[in-house]
């Protein structure tokens, strides 16, 4: 289905908002691409840069925030990396890591939806941080369990040493 006038438009006031408030949150370089409706950056972590891509979605009516990790698992290490995002995933509140199972890639993923929202300086910091502060708690430690620094195990009792 096509995307009509009227979703266009809203994307397009989103992307603005977005582009307009981005250095508001910190976030001083970034390269917005209109055509696309995408705007990526890089965060510095403790371990990693961290590279995002917010992608505007007039027709379903989201911001979508990838962030793809620097690494890929191994062949060798991808069930064990599935097992080590599944429990993350278990217990986040927002977005989720994917991996692709035929060649390793892993990603955080966040959606919001721009329905009837207004996107405000507090909202993008939000997602800026939360998506940042996620992708950067966990880098190291899956870099670790795909080069074979920890173990499944050793990730798990330290994922679960809160509990």
């Amino acid at each position: 289905m096509a995307i009509t006038d009227s979703e266009l438009r809203k994307a397009n006031q989103i992307f603005d908002a977005v582009v307009d408030l981005l250095p508001e949150v910190g976030i001083k370089k970034f390269d917005p691409n209109r055509q696309d409706l995408k705007i990526t950056f890089s965060v510095t972590g403790d371990d990693f840069p961290m590279k995002f891509v917010w992608r505007i979605k007039p027709k379903q009516e989201l911001i979508s925030i990838l962030s793809p990790f620097t690494f890929n698992f191994r062949e060798d290490k991808i069930m064990d990396g599935m097992i080590a995002l599944t429990a993350i995933n278990y217990s986040l509140l927002n977005g989720s890591f994917d991996l692709d199972m035929s060649d390793g890639t892993v990603f955080f993923r966040i959606n919001t939806s721009f329905t009837g929202t207004t996107i405000t300086k507090d909202l993008l910091d939000y997602l800026v941080r939360v998506s940042a502060n996620t992708v950067d708690n966990y880098s190291y430690r899956l870099f670790a369990l795909n080069k074979g620094i920890s173990t499944l195990e050793e990730f798990l009792e330290w994922f679960h040493k809160d509990d």
